[in-house]
């Protein structure tokens, strides 16, 4: 049972679709684009050939001083700390993603860089540092994953840090 004017609004609200439609194809595509990039930074970090490895480093940081604020950048500062941590130079993959949380921190990764920065400094046994960071991941905007673990890792920061034996 239509009235007059519902065509006209049965119209309007089609575009509306088509249009949130097409948006999202748009979105859908830029994301397929960078988790191909991903895929191919991966596929380098992970092949032995250190001298590769160098290049791809050398590259991203070439791209985040000349852009830092790239949408891209978050993920090239992911690759950086993931390659810092292979080498075993754990400091370097912390700052790393910790400048994911600070550059990009309207990001979809800042969550994962927290929790991967978080870790690493547990691993180097600095709990303050490592608190500090599990705080924010914990009180951080977004929905995320790691909210109830990063409440757990702050409790043993805390605990470890501290000395006393509230947790057993």
């Amino acid at each position: 049972h239509l009235r007059a004017g519902d065509d006209r609004r049965v119209d309007r609200w089609r575009s509306r679709v088509e249009r949130r439609a097409r948006g999202a194809l748009v979105v859908r595509d830029e994301v397929l684009q960078a988790r191909e990039l991903d895929r191919e930074l991966v596929r380098a970090v992970r092949e032995d050939g250190h001298e590769e490895v160098g290049l791809v480093r050398r590259a991203l940081l070439r791209a985040l001083q000349s852009n830092p604020t790239h949408p891209l950048g978050a993920r090239a500062e992911m690759v950086l700390g993931d390659i810092q941590e292979r080498h075993g130079n754990l400091r370097a993959a912390v700052g790393h993603f910790e400048l994911v949380s600070r550059n990009h921190f309207d990001s979809d990764l800042v969550p994962e860089s927290l929790w991967r920065a978080g870790t690493l400094l547990v691993r180097l046994a600095d709990w303050t540092s490592g608190a500090t960071l599990f705080t924010r991941l914990a009180n951080h905007e977004q929905d995320h994953v790691y909210s109830s673990r990063a409440r757990l890792q702050l409790a043993r920061c805390i605990h470890a840090g501290s000395g006393t034996q509230f947790l057993r």
